[in-house]
């Protein structure tokens, strides 16, 4: 008789191997072994699939532009000239570790339990562009400095205190958080 295994990893096909079964015994001991080899092959094959999409998924990375980690620390504070505005910045860098190029744009700020629209938050390249992007682009392992900017009413403009910034990127489904401190 011949049997075709199949295995399946969340409902996607992973291994096929085909079985031919007889009615001697020896002929059980193979297929057992078969089966284990299958099962051993599909669990590499299986590991490896799984490191490759946590490399692909792999976040993007966010530094104060000193290259210390966290909290991103916006500092910089000035009048905007577009309204009673208040800008406050800060310079970081953004590093993709991916092999693919990523889109990044900033989705959620809560400070201090409150959440912040971000209609007005933006980057801008640090080599002095003054174009306001409410994406960036990154090539596969690269990274690149940038302005961080928030506008805020100026009476409500938060000073001496913490947040958290949700950061989406395109080669993840989820948005990553980044603690902020605004001084």
């Amino acid at each position: 008789m011949q049997y075709v295994l199949r295995l399946f990893e969340n409902d996607v096909e992973v291994s096929t191997s085909s079985v031919a079964i007889t009615p001697d015994a020896q002929s059980y001991s193979s297929v057992g072994q078969t089966i284990d080899d299958t099962w051993r092959v599909t669990d590499v094959i299986s590991q490896a699939r799984t490191e490759q999409l946590r490399k692909e998924q792999s976040p993007p990375r966010f530094y104060n532009y000193d290259g210390s980690v966290d909290p991103i620390n916006v500092s910089g504070k000035e009048h905007s000239a577009q309204g009673p505005f208040m800008n406050l910045h800060c310079l970081i860098t953004v590093v993709n570790t991916t092999q693919a190029p990523i889109k990044v744009n900033p989705v959620r700020l809560v400070v201090d339990g409150q959440e912040r629209t971000l209609e007005n938050a933006f980057f801008r390249l640090k080599d002095g562009s003054r174009e306001r992007l409410k994406k960036i682009s990154l090539r596969g392992n690269d990274k690149e400095d940038y302005e961080l900017h928030f506008m805020f009413p100026d009476d409500q403009c938060p000073t001496s205190k913490d947040g958290e910034l949700w950061v989406s990127s395109d080669n993840r489904p989820e948005p990553i958080t980044l603690k902020v401190k605004f001084r």
